[in-house]
């Protein structure tokens, strides 16, 4: 990995932000309880520390850790900013990742606005400024969330920041989240890549009722769609993507009647990089989502959810670019 520019042995950066020599990937002296997917037990020097997030850098991956945390009941979006400030730019590809139960999801990200480590209910002003990396893909995922041959780029100076999201309903309780983020060969890289949302959060789903609502946004730039998938909640029950022609007529580009697991786990439409999906600019897309809500309360975003995500390329810069809205309808089944 010389040719990435990576020191040839693991940096390790602890709470202070110094390198310093690694101690074995998560292993704590203080441990309290180790399996393979979840240890609860604080890392911080001294038994009274409170844990903050931690991350190693090696050649070939990035460890990374949230720390001992509280979550506590209902839906929990917490932000981690790790200690792992990068001198050099670098690619990655994918993640992994693991969570105690009621996760939802661990999602990587870099920012430029450099802070202290700590972490904090997320705020949606300090994430507009976050890029993401990865969705932390797990033992559990059916489908691979990533693209053969593509990397995103990460800039010298970012900072490797986390969100962590549970839905809990047992009550509050200490958990650790844990990702890997995978630093590919130069040699195994052909191209670079960013991502295209079509996110619609203006809906309103009233209890006991079951709703389609429909989303029509135009794409602002020519896309070469590598993967995409689409995002629902658990009560989610149908999820469509469509092309229109114009002149009446709709192309379906992704639907599934939709299953709780695929909150965590969606179904993907891989096209990877020699046959991708071509969506010129001024293409419009109608995503379609229905919900049935047994619930004795409304949701709303960022309870339930409809959004498609794609990973496109070539994309030198990494950007998250956004469908642009047209119009939305909602109808009660």
């Amino acid at each position: 990995m010389a040719g990435a520019g990576l020191v040839p042995r693991p940096r390790s950066v602890g709470h202070s932000g110094r390198l310093s020599t690694p101690r074995a990937p998560w292993l704590c002296a203080s441990a309290l309880c180790v399996t393979s997917a979840l240890c609860v037990a604080s890392c911080a020097p001294g038994a009274d520390a409170p844990a903050l997030p931690s991350g190693t850098l090696f050649d070939d991956r990035i460890e990374l850790s949230t720390g001992a945390f509280e979550v506590g009941t209902g839906d929990v979006f917490e932000c981690f900013y790790t200690p792992l400030v990068l001198d050099r730019d670098l690619l990655v590809t994918y993640g992994t990742g693991t969570q105690a139960e009621g996760g939802h999801h661990i999602t990587v990200y870099y920012t430029t606005n450099v802070r202290d480590p700590e972490h904090h209910p997320c705020q949606e002003s300090e994430m507009a400024t976050w890029r993401q990396l990865t969705a932390a893909e797990s033992s559990a995922s059916t489908e691979p969330l990533h693209v053969d041959g593509l990397a995103l780029r990460v800039p010298a100076g970012a900072q490797i920041v986390l969100q962590s999201h549970y839905i809990n309903v047992s009550g509050p309780r200490i958990v650790e989240d844990r990702a890997e983020v995978y630093i590919p060969r130069p040699e195994d890289v052909r191209e670079m890549g960013g991502s295209f949302v079509v996110d619609d959060e203006g809906l309103d789903i009233p209890a006991h009722s079951r709703v389609r609502r429909t989303y029509v946004c135009t794409v602002g730039t020519d896309l070469q769609v590598a993967m995409l998938l689409g995002h629902m909640h658990e009560w989610g029950a149908n999820f469509r993507l469509e092309r229109l022609d114009g002149a009446g007529g709709a192309e379906t580009l992704y639907e599934h009647a939709w299953e709780a697991l695929y909150a965590s786990h969606p179904p993907t439409n891989a096209y990877g990089l020699d046959t991708p999906l071509l969506l010129p600019a001024g293409t419009q897309l109608r995503q379609t989502c229905e919900w049935n809500n047994n619930e004795d309360y409304p949701l709303a975003f960022p309870r339930e959810m409809c959004i498609t995500y794609m990973i496109t390329f070539p994309s030198a810069a990494g950007d998250m670019v956004f469908c642009d809205p047209v119009s939305s309808t909602d109808e009660t089944l």
